[in-house]
């Protein structure tokens, strides 16, 4: 009987330290999660979830190594060039009947690029005041309205439009009346 009693108390000692540790590896774990952006949140319509506004974002020069661009302005300009970059390859693989493998590949990469910096201004300026973001709306406006209309009118339905950058767009687009 003594020998039951102390198997029971072991027992129940190793049962309580195998749920506090359980619940410690819960909050721990949770403290760590990560926080990584996902433009395919912003593609799915969790737009305010998806963490788009923590990324750090360079210039388009150097392949992607640019400079890291601090200034909100600079990166409503950079969202411009995105889109110049962008309309100049739909144009090129325009003229060539959408059949250069090469250029689509470069097409995507710029589409993805433009959707991951549309989504991060947007987000940025949906933490601005209204009357912070009023100098930066119009500008972030014409970029995702140029890009989903340059896309729209360049590219058949021939599936393209399932991509996540477009979807991504799309999602901004719907959602700036938010910004008003």
């Amino acid at each position: 009987m003594k020998s039951l009693v102390i198997s029971l108390m072991v027992f129940a000692s190793i049962t309580s330290q195998a749920s506090v540790l359980s619940t410690l590896t819960k909050k721990v774990s949770g403290a760590f999660k990560s926080k990584s952006a996902s433009i395919e949140l912003v593609a799915k319509g969790d737009i305010d979830k998806s963490n788009m506004d923590n990324l750090i974002i360079r210039t388009n020069s150097d392949m992607g190594r640019g400079e890291v661009l601090e200034s909100f302005s600079h990166k409503i300009i950079e969202a411009e060039f995105r889109n110049l970059d962008m309309i100049e390859t739909l144009e090129k693989l325009s003229q060539k009947g959408f059949n250069d493998h090469f250029l689509e590949g470069v097409l995507m990469d710029e589409m993805r690029s433009v959707a991951i910096i549309s989504a991060h201004n947007h987000l940025i300026l949906k933490k601005m005041s209204k009357s912070e973001r009023a100098e930066y709306l119009p500008q972030h406006k014409k970029n995702v309205t140029l890009a989903l209309d340059e896309i729209t009118s360049k590219i058949s339905a021939s599936g393209t439009y399932s991509f996540v950058s477009f979807k991504a767009l799309r999602n901004i687009y719907m959602d700036l009346q938010s910004l008003n």
